[in-house]
């Protein structure tokens, strides 16, 4: 991200927008995804058929 700083802009300002940046998000997890598509066949086989798909 970027911050612009102007002239005007104080140092209070800038010490606030500067810990904006510090804290961290949490980050998100992929547990959710995972086990939803379920493979009834082998999985190389698999793969060629959806790449057969695209020609």
């Amino acid at each position: 991200m970027t911050i612009i700083i102007k002239k005007k802009t104080d140092k209070k300002e800038i010490d606030s927008l500067l810990v904006k940046f510090r804290k961290t998000k949490a980050k998100k997890s992929l547990r959710s995804v995972f086990g939803i598509f379920k493979i009834e066949e082998d999985a190389v086989a698999l793969q060629k058929k959806l790449r057969n798909e695209w020609d």
